[in-house]
């Protein structure tokens, strides 16, 4: 397996510069264990996000989360990301970065 094409690098909250890669087709964010990414504190659900590669573009989608999902402080359903967009959910803040 090669190099993941993102590293999402946490800017802020409890896991501060952790970098954690993006290799898989989905990935989904939220407090639950059997999540492939999972956050812990304030304002995160369940099941808050998923990530997922389509057509070689990373996108982000809020799976209905009661605090929402932001990307460069605006709230978002679903959007592409680019390098550099910083994405909060709950407490935590990640910048899409280069893997």
């Amino acid at each position: 397996m090669g190099r993941a094409r993102w590293v999402l690098r946490f800017v802020d909250g409890r896991y501060r510069s952790a970098d954690l890669p993006v290799d898989g087709a989905t990935t989904e964010l939220g407090r639950r264990a059997d999540l492939d990414v999972v956050l812990a504190g304030h304002g995160v659900s369940e099941l808050h996000a998923r990530l997922s590669v389509v057509d070689g573009v990373l996108w982000i989608r809020d799976l209905d989360s009661a605090s929402g999902t932001h990307v460069n402080d605006a709230p978002v359903r679903a959007v592409a990301l680019a390098l550099g967009d910083r994405v909060r959910v709950g407490e935590h803040v990640f910048e899409i970065r280069e893997g």
